[in-house]
């Protein structure tokens, strides 16, 4: 049987706006009123899943969309700086559009750091074993039924582990599952992986 968990993407926040989106990485936003809302909705979506444990990244964002879900469905959570998105140091707080082609630079250099941020490398590796942390714990223990909360960049990364690319390969810019959305993700004994979404518009996540 292949080891089953949730995951899902952190609701909005100010600077998750249609055409005014900006680079927020460690940046601690809050959630606006649609992220609660949204957080709210998907909480109440997740309550016939079974549930056992909510693992989130613990920017305030995250956290925040954990912690009304974890109320609605009656689930602890439990936060990790393992799960937060990448560091990009100086370029957060800019426009998207305007800090994609530095975005770019770093991710073709993935062993470069940005000013005052983390190598590209080592947020992969950081997302990477977190990820196969939770599929170990979940065959521990396999009545568990995992929500892991955390944010587009990581979602986009599951895409990378299943398809087996590494960094400098391909780019990565977080624009794939909409805030507040969730995929089913499915690791199989050979390793393989799938992932399915399950709730929000926008992109099919793939798998």
């Amino acid at each position: 049987m292949p080891i089953l968990f949730y995951v899902a993407r952190h609701g909005l926040t100010s600077e998750d706006l249609p055409g005014r989106e900006k680079v927020t990485g460690w940046k601690d936003i809050p959630l606006n009123v649609e992220g609660k809302a949204q957080a709210a909705k998907l909480g109440r979506f997740l309550k016939s899943k079974g549930i056992t444990k909510i693992i989130s990244s613990d920017t305030k964002r995250a956290f925040d969309t954990a912690t009304i879900i974890g109320e609605i469905i009656n689930v602890p959570v439990t936060a990790t700086e393992k799960l937060r998105s990448w560091n990009m140091g100086a370029i957060q707080g800019m426009f998207s559009e305007a800090a994609k082609p530095f975005l770019e630079f770093f991710e073709k250099n993935p062993t470069l750091k940005p000013p005052k941020g983390e190598p590209f490398w080592s947020f992969f590796r950081r997302f990477k074993g977190a990820f196969w942390g939770i599929v170990a714990f979940i065959r521990k223990f396999p009545q568990s039924r995992i929500l892991v909360l955390t944010h587009s960049q990581d979602l986009d990364l599951i895409e990378w582990l299943r398809d087996g690319v590494e960094p400098g390969e391909k780019f990565e810019f977080g624009e794939g599952l909409p805030a507040g959305g969730a995929c089913e993700v499915r690791v199989y004994e050979d390793g393989s992986i799938t992932k399915r979404k399950i709730f929000g518009k926008g992109r099919e996540a793939g798998g």
